[in-house]
């Protein structure tokens, strides 16, 4: 039997406005694919494209090789299920590469599959789509027709000689049953943080919990969900013996929705760290109201050194229009209070809300300079399945949206505005640096001339250095 193929699809970066992670992390759904399948005894391996920075021509070369029966492809891997990427060329590229190696079965999952599976099963190559976030059932799938089985699930959409029939999103309830991960699958030496935190460390991701109830306007939530679904100490320490002692990771990334959702949870998860002298460094992702001295104590105790709040704006008005509704003096205290306990306090900020004006704007970069945090807020994008899509531009495509962002049509910011707003923080870090090279004269200049904006956009474009926004992780 031929061995199934996984694939992470190549990282596109052919947008030349906004910036996209060029962070390299272990996907943990495809992870957790191999080593159920291998837990069944069918061959199978993953190409993870992302970390070796392979091309879909590249892809195809491998696959043109291997001509493989079965090819199951994320359309995005599980850390950016929140963001996806708004290019699909390399997804539409590496489906035709499969196709082209003769793969009877094409499967994929992820967040652009479950939105347009109707017209990705019509217009391109792929028969399987598995709608939401349950790797078991891809795993269920995938063996079936390795075994050339019939099989039936709600949350697959698929097409044959009848036509197109379509599933519906279902979330895994219970994480315990996602197997603990066999590493050997990924190429662990590639994967990097990208933070200079955890710089030189061998690095890995890991989640421990799934879904957030807030409902927040711009989020994607469509494989994520209101609930919360957790997994017990006992599976969390399995993979921790797996990742830190037996893999020997040094420093990990828990990428889960809303961290710190539970109090006791977490000083539980803490004294375990303690418990089996785990020799690890972590950082994790949470909400400023969720947090307190105890827990955050506890946190450091057990070896956190770094977390990353997402705030989103430095304005009251349009923190509450967008629905995270935190209340931001009580946000810039747990900032300072996350510092003086020695953590490091990262703040997430977005930019283009619905109506953002160039004051409202200006005091997110204010909050920002206060806090002596640089990191450049991101464009926001207006994802198919977030409330800002559904209420104000349903049903337009991708490459509608993407102009409507970089348009700044929903809002009521210039992008002089942005840029002379994006200029001062880089200024500002560039004085707390002591660094008064020529990038600094540079800004400057975008600074105090924002009417040359348009000008340094252009050369920009033949190569100039440019603005890049974006959650930095």
């Amino acid at each position: 039997m031929q061995p199934i193929i996984l694939i992470n699809r190549p990282l596109v970066r052919d947008n030349k406005e906004f910036h996209v992670s060029r962070r390299k992390w272990p996907p943990l759904n495809l992870l957790y694919i191999a080593t159920e399948l291998q837990k069944n005894n069918l061959p199978v391996e993953i190409i993870d494209a992302r970390a070796f920075d392979y091309t879909a021509a590249d892809i195809r070369k491998i696959l043109l090789e291997r001509k493989p029966d079965i090819v199951f492809i994320a359309s995005e891997p599980y850390d950016f299920y929140q963001c996806p990427n708004p290019s699909l060329i390399s997804f539409y590229e590496t489906i035709l590469a499969a196709k082209e190696s003769g793969a009877k079965h094409i499967v994929s999952m992820g967040p652009q599959a479950t939105i347009f599976d109707e017209y990705l099963l019509t217009n391109t190559n792929l028969t399987h789509i598995i709608k939401g976030d349950d790797p078991m059932t891809a795993a269920k799938v995938l063996e079936h027709l390795a075994k050339q089985e019939n099989f039936s699930y709600t949350n697959v959409s698929f097409k044959n000689t009848a036509g197109i029939h379509l599933g519906i999103t279902q979330h895994l309830e219970n994480l315990d049953e996602l197997p603990v991960g066999n590493y050997n699958f990924l190429p662990m030496e590639k994967y990097s943080a990208n933070m200079d935190i955890f710089a030189d460390k061998k690095f890995s991701i890991m989640t421990t919990s799934r879904g957030c109830p807030y409902q927040c306007q711009y989020c994607f939530k469509k494989l994520i969900g209101n609930k919360i679904r957790q997994m017990s100490l006992p599976r969390i320490k399995a993979e921790l013996d797996e990742l830190i002692k037996n893999q020997k990771n040094e420093a990990v990334y828990f990428v889960d929705d809303f961290f710190t959702f539970n109090k006791q949870r977490i000083l539980d998860f803490c004294a375990l760290i303690k418990q089996e002298n785990y020799n690890f460094i972590w950082g994790c992702q949470t909400r400023t109201d969720s947090v307190d001295k105890e827990m955050l104590v506890a946190m450091k105790e057990a070896g956190c050194i770094y977390i990353s709040y997402g705030i989103e704006s430095g304005n009251q008005a349009v923190e509450n229009r967008s629905g995270k509704n935190l209340d931001l003096k009580q946000a810039e205290e747990i900032i300072k209070l996350t510092k003086n306990i020695g953590l490091i306090a990262h703040i997430n900020m977005m930019y283009g809300f619905p109506d953002e004006t160039k004051e409202e704007f200006n005091q997110t970069i204010d909050f920002l300079i206060c806090h002596e945090d640089y990191n450049l807020p991101g464009a926001i994008r207006f994802y198919p399945g977030s409330d800002y899509y559904e209420k104000l531009i349903p049903g337009k495509t991708l490459t509608e949206i993407e102009k409507i962002s970089l348009d700044l049509s929903l809002t009521k910011l210039k992008q002089k505005d942005i840029d002379r707003g994006l200029a001062k923080l880089i200024l500002f870090k560039k004085i707390k640096r002591k660094e008064y090279g020529l990038n600094f004269f540079y800004f400057l200049l975008k600074y105090l001339f924002p009417k040359f904006t348009t000008f340094l956009s252009s050369s920009r474009k033949r190569g100039s250095p440019r603005l890049r926004t974006g959650n930095e992780l």
